[in-house]
């Protein structure tokens, strides 16, 4: 599990001591810390925080009520806010004191989680996960192992009054209404890759009508637009195609683990066949539309400015 570690240089020694005690500890090396160090706050440095933080799959700020630096608290705000913007967990690790005294408006130790001047945030408190650093080793295992074959199965659910019959029929009502919203999803997939297809072929009439005007100078011009929107509008496509497809991911997922307690084990059945026998699937051959538009749009925009350099030099 990547963890992106968030701290005020004043806090390094304590917090390098403490990731090498959880090193230590973690035997079969589930954890990947990634820290800045002090010699490592140049210029460049926020590009390669944005790639960490992508990367991470959660974050975690050690946290200490000494000392509210301006320009150190300026860069854990704007840490704590690329988290929240790419929807990363945040675990805050009290390094002294009680941690639910950090959620008392009158403390000042509680503008010191959020950075320079962020007390104002504090009715949004609940969306980080307040913890003592004593425990924080048992804290980030705990979330390193977790794995949806054992989270899937409610194991406080209390079965008190339900039969065998009843538990499994309403396990079954649930393993379908996952499979609807997955079904849904890969409809609504299905329809954005219609619409961007119409858009795309709307988009080469307009080349082709271009012609009527007999001026290869707006001819060049429409195509270079076009062009462009071409390769925009076509990007866009593949990520909205890269987000359907995770969220599937994680449906599925979901959809295989209850399977495993129920008597037939029907997709990944299917997926394990399909991958033996080297079946691709829809969602393979629906990503390369996105690429050959892209394709489409750069050819497109080369003969335009070909065009244009030829009507320079006289040439057309």
């Amino acid at each position: 599990m990547n963890v992106y570690v968030i701290y005020k240089f004043k806090d390094a020694e304590q917090v390098e001591k403490l990731l090498k005690e959880y090193k230590s500890k973690d035997e079969n090396g589930l954890l990947d810390f990634f820290r800045f160090n002090a010699g490592e706050r140049h210029r460049m440095w926020h590009k390669k925080a944005v790639e960490k933080m992508k990367s991470c799959n959660i974050a975690c700020y050690f946290c200490s009520a000494e000392g509210n630096e301006e320009s150190a608290a300026k860069n854990v705000k704007w840490e704590l806010d690329l988290a929240n913007k790419y929807k990363k967990t945040v675990f805050i690790f009290n390094l002294k004191g009680n941690p639910s005294a950090l959620g008392g408006k009158e403390n000042p130790f509680a503008k010191t989680i959020f950075g320079l001047d962020y007390s104002g945030e504090l009715l949004n408190i609940n969306k980080y996960k307040v913890f003592d650093v004593g425990c924080a080793y048992d804290v980030l295992m705990k979330e390193a192992q977790w794995n949806v074959e054992d989270a899937v199965v409610n194991k406080d659910f209390d079965k008190k009054g339900l039969g065998e019959n009843e538990y499994y029929n309403l396990l079954l009502e649930e393993y379908k209404t996952m499979i609807d919203t997955s079904e849904k999803l890969m409809e609504r997939r299905q329809n954005i890759s219609n619409l961007y297809t119409t858009l795309c072929a709307a988009m080469a009439a307009v080349v082709g009508a271009s012609f009527a005007f007999e001026n290869w100078l707006i001819v060049a011009f429409i195509g270079i637009v076009v062009g462009i929107v071409f390769i925009c509008m076509s990007a866009n496509w593949r990520a909205c195609l890269k987000a359907y497809e995770m969220n599937n991911a994680g449906k599925f997922a979901v959809i295989n683990a209850i399977e495993k307690i129920l008597p037939a084990n029907l997709f990944d059945s299917e997926y394990r066949y399909n991958t033996k026998n080297g079946i691709k699937s829809y969602s393979n051959r629906e990503k390369l539309l996105p690429i050959i538009f892209i394709i489409f749009g750069v050819i497109l925009i080369c003969l335009a400015l070909t065009v244009i350099f030829l009507i320079a030099c006289d040439v057309i």
